[in-house]
């Protein structure tokens, strides 16, 4: 498909609209005269088709015989830009001269920038870089990726790993910083609080007073085991130690989420047919080279695509290519039944709670329940019961 739509491109080939009575006559007496159409599109009194150039001055004949009007309206392909270049040498010549020009400076490294770094500054990798080979006004061909990597690694001893990535004219130069082991944390915590609100169900201390038991409910703060403080010291030794407090206690914790689906829901479908429009935008003129202003989709997506020239010191270039793709899709409404509704809005909570539930606790139960329902939606409230560990270590202050 995509080799047949190429050769349609190079050949050139024309869009026309046929008005008559007899449509149908009119295809398969062209069709038998060895006249090919495709993406045929038919209204009440018309059809709009696509055909190759030399196809038509075959259709005059036709036409007469089944009293129709043929016209064009739309000449595409390679052959037609050609011809409108032609017409506007001045045009077609900037054209070259900006596609060479282009082509020549993107082979260049113009922008290096160094990302990652969090204590480290980044002229230190960029010198480093630099001694290497690797600065503005480079060739990209001259450069050894595997090279310049192991060179900063090598001269940078805080460095553990680099990565360079090329993104048009600009080299990204990701670097990952050695990891310091952070300080210990010399006093023991004296109180295990709770971390969040729940039923507790376990109490394990192995050094310290538990100060809630099972049954409790508990409130995110609250201190679950106590340290006294002191011990006694070992024989042998003088002063005394601090332990603080050691143990483990679990609890039974609620997660509850709320979400509402609406029973209408808007879909679209690619269709696969897209349109191009290719320009150069000269300061605040832009000329069109390619495509036709007129949008041929009733609903599509839009890319835009802009390519510029690469700065000179303080000075910018104020020409870029700019290249807008419009993508066609169907747009459906699809009508949802309550019972969908009520599952896709279950899975929509269950998803985001999950998120939020340690992967080491132990899920209990789940449970829904549908809120509200009308004509135009259902609500629905999950709720999700696990066991899991609730103490944190009280930071010292």
């Amino acid at each position: 498909m995509v080799f047949l739509r190429l050769w349609h491109y190079l050949a050139g080939y024309l869009e026309i609209v046929v008005e008559g009575p007899a449509l149908e006559r009119f295809l398969n007496l062209a069709i038998r005269k060895g006249i090919w159409f495709w993406d045929i599109k038919r209204t009440n009194q018309a059809l709009r088709v696509r055909m190759r150039v030399g196809g038509f001055s075959k259709l005059r004949p036709v036409a007469r015989q089944t009293r129709s009007r043929v016209r064009i309206v739309k000449k595409n392909g390679l052959p037609f830009v050609v011809y409108r270049f032609k017409r506007r040498k001045g045009l077609l010549l900037g054209a070259v001269l900006f596609f060479a020009a282009l082509y020549l400076l993107t082979s260049y490294v113009w922008f290096i920038e160094v990302k990652g770094l969090e204590r480290l500054e980044p002229r230190v990798i960029l010198e480093a870089a630099a001694g290497l080979g690797l600065r503005p006004g480079v060739p990209k061909w001259s450069l050894s990726s595997e090279a310049i990597e192991k060179g900063i690694v090598d001269r940078v001893p805080e460095i553990a790993w680099v990565g360079l990535r090329y993104h048009g004219t600009k080299v990204i130069i990701e670097a990952v910083e050695k990891t310091h082991s952070p300080p210990v944390e010399t006093t023991p915590p004296r109180e295990i609080i709770a971390g969040k609100p729940g039923l507790v169900t376990k109490v394990l201390v192995l050094h310290g007073v538990a100060m809630v038991k099972e049954g409790d409910m508990v409130t995110p703060g609250q201190v679950l085991i106590w340290d006294p403080v002191v011990q006694p010291p070992d024989p042998g030794t003088s002063g005394l130690t601090m332990v603080g407090a050691r143990g483990e206690v679990k609890a039974r914790v609620w997660y509850r989420g709320y979400e509402r689906v609406s029973l209408e829901k808007e879909i679209t479908i690619p269709t696969g047919n897209e349109f191009k429009r290719v320009s150069i935008v000269i300061k605040d003129r832009e000329v069109t080279i390619t495509g036709r202003e007129e949008i041929p989709f009733a609903h599509y997506r839009k890319k835009v695509e802009v390519k510029s020239l690469p700065g000179w010191r303080n000075t910018n270039v104020p020409v870029e290519l700019k290249i807008v793709t419009y993508s066609e899709v169907l747009v459906e409404a699809e009508r949802l039944s309550h019972k969908e509704a009520q599952e896709t809005a279950i899975k929509a909570v269950k998803d985001r709670l999950m998120r939020r539930i340690p992967t080491e606790a132990r899920i209990l139960e789940i449970k829904s329940e549908v809120l509200d329902a009308d004509e135009s939606g259902v609500g629905v409230v999950v709720t999700i019961e696990t066991e899991e560990e609730i103490g944190v270590p009280k930071k010292s202050q």
